[in-house]
């Protein structure tokens, strides 16, 4: 298989992944709280954002398409938050929304330092 084929699947799996993770996270956001562990919040802010941003770098080639990948990304996050702003059952505050931008660039830290080391050609 050549090295170009074999860079398309990777981005063809990185969007399909990506999708699905934006599917989901209506259904994580949105939903009555389960009751997540105290001090956790943050945590899962940071690191679920962290990895669709990452998801979001890996699935395109041109840098200007990933910055407008994680900018949708971001923003998208950032509508969630108001969602749950209005709803009685969950809460969304701008500590959140910044814990998802910071997130977002987390990802493309990892990413850039993943393309840094040499692990990533594209």
């Amino acid at each position: 298989m050549s090295r170009a084929a074999v860079s398309l699947d990777f981005r063809t799996g990185s969007r399909v992944l990506l999708v699905i993770m934006l599917l989901l996270i209506p259904y994580a956001t949105l939903t009555p709280d389960p009751g997540t562990p105290a001090g956790s919040a943050p945590y899962m802010h940071l690191g679920g954002m962290a990895w669709v941003g990452l998801l979001a770098c890996l699935s395109f080639e041109a840098n200007r398409t990933r910055a407008w990948a994680v900018l949708f990304v971001f923003a998208y996050s950032s509508l969630m938050e108001l969602f749950q702003h209005y709803l009685p059952y969950r809460h969304g505050t701008w500590d959140d929304v910044w814990l998802n931008g910071m997130g977002c660039l987390a990802g493309v830290g990892i990413f850039a330092a993943a393309k840094w080391i040499g692990g990533l050609r594209n």
